[in-house]
């Protein structure tokens, strides 16, 4: 029978996935076996490295870097395994201080010297070993060591990475438990910034749920896998695509569609998964996400236009305050529970359609959902320099953990949404915004990106980096 540790390793190793250990906190250092700790090491080192972000090596490749490994995968869940690495680890601290009485008890010490001294370490213990009350400061130095180390090596990013470097420095990627709330009036592409944000994390080997109030399902697919092959939206979407664009387009495809396919059983490799409501009169609620999501275990989960949804606890599907604020409640105990970054969808106030509040005066249902949020920025779209597609302004309203300069991104719907430019002069651009308005009037967000209808001077390769100018 394998040693649970060395058990532990090689489930992780069969099922790629290493997002588990890593949301239970567990550490190099909950290892009792060298090799065990060292393999650990070394896979905790290869998922955050930036050149393979999220990827966990094959068996074939650890083996070369640890050829006396005993591989051996079992059936067991990586919970029940990281219940008994932790189990073990705790069993053997406590013999080793059983020990360490025993022996100042035949050296004649006072036992009243005894207890001061190893109740404290054995309390200790006790709330280590009972993880879901709470961890200490003393047990939890070595998981803050790695992580600092993480950040140190990986360039500054340990969650799901952004599509964008600048934000990526500011806040280190995407964290479990996060709620992120995009928002902006009809027509400034909030959807466009949500669907950029998934493709980016599915390329990054993470598995991700989407859930559109707004649009159907084949939209939606649409929308991501335009960005995902780097091909023009609109060109797409009326199939009028070169037959040679089309051929790489669809050949790209066909690989993620296997490399799913090759993944689905029992592995937590990258996945899309796609969902959507619109148009049908039983609306969804929270709960009814939590439900798929259980059964889908993503790393992701977005939610466009989650004002729309059903409120779970009344059953109503309305407008009002309450009802959003239920809502946005849920959709934060929601990435509590799953353990996964959240990010939704939602409107900026008509009363401050046009300018940005400087905090978050001008979110509807501000209240509620600005208490729930970890991360909220608005989105302004306005016209691009280079005459092609828009440009989009991100200002940031709330982040929890530090403060975020607004910058301004190039949106060419499916094939640009690189930073344009990382300090933004935020006047200036709304000068434009207005000037662009008055010209050619404000337009939905249908798929366009509001943008001129041109055509491409030079389309960009397809297997570029859409979110690298």
């Amino acid at each position: 029978m394998a040693h649970p540790e060395l058990e532990l390793i090689s489930n992780i190793l069969s099922t790629g996935d290493f997002n588990t250990p890593k949301k239970k906190g567990l550490t190099p250092e909950w290892f009792t076996l060298d090799v065990a700790r060292d393999a650990y090491h070394w896979l905790w080192n290869e998922y955050h490295d930036p050149q393979q972000r999220g990827e966990v090596p094959t068996v074939e490749r650890f083996l070369r870097k640890f050829p006396g490994f005993d591989y051996s995968p079992s059936r067991n869940s990586l919970n029940a395994l990281i219940t008994d690495v932790r189990t073990q680890k705790v069993q053997s601290d406590l013999q080793s201080i059983l020990n360490e009485m025993q022996d100042e008890i035949t050296d004649g010490s006072d036992p009243s010297l005894i207890l001061d001294t190893f109740l404290p370490k054995i309390r200790r213990m006790n709330v280590e070993a009972h993880e879901e009350d709470g961890i200490l400061l003393s047990g939890s130095l070595a998981l803050l060591r790695q992580q600092y180390n993480t950040h140190a090596e990986s360039g500054g990013v340990v969650g799901i990475p952004y599509p964008w470097e600048v934000l990526n420095q500011k806040t280190g990627g995407m964290r479990d438990e996060e709620f992120i709330v995009i928002y902006g009036r009809p027509g400034n592409m909030k959807t466009w910034v949500a669907c950029a944000i998934a493709a980016k994390a599915y390329l990054e080997n993470h598995r991700v749920m989407i859930f559109s109030k707004e649009i159907s399902r084949e939209a939606m697919l649409t929308r991501v896998c335009s960005v995902l092959g780097n091909v023009d939206y609109d060109r797409l979407r009326r199939g009028i695509l070169s037959e040679e664009d089309a051929d790489e387009f669809f050949e790209l495809m066909d690989e993620l569609a296997e490399s799913e396919e090759e993944d689905s059983t029992g592995s937590h490799h990258r996945a899309l998964m796609f969902m959507s409501d619109k148009g049908k009169k039983a609306g969804s609620t929270v709960e009814d996400l939590i439900a798929a999501a259980e059964r889908f275990q993503p790393d992701l989960i977005v939610v466009d236009g989650f004002y729309l949804m059903k409120d779970g606890r009344s059953g109503q599907r309305t407008a009002d305050w309450k009802q959003i604020s239920h809502i946005s409640q849920d959709l934060k105990a929601m990435a509590q529970f799953v353990g996964c970054p959240v990010i939704g969808t939602t409107q900026a106030n008509r009363a401050n359609a046009k300018e940005p509040s400087g905090d978050l005066d001008d979110l509807s249902f501000a209240d509620g959902i600005g208490q729930d949020a970890d991360i909220a920025f608005r989105v302004f779209r306005g016209p691009n320099p280079s005459g092609r597609g828009a440009s989009l302004l991100f200002i940031f309203s709330k982040s929890r953990e530090t403060v975020i300069p607004p910058f301004i991104i190039n949106a060419n719907p499916g094939s640009d949404f690189s930073v344009q430019q990382s300090h933004a002069n935020v006047k200036a651009f709304l000068d434009m915004k207005k000037q662009m308005e008055m010209s050619e009037g404000a337009d939905d967000d249908d798929g366009s990106g509001g943008a001129p209808k041109q055509e491409a001077k030079k389309k960009p390769k397809k297997r570029d980096d859409p979110f690298r100018a």
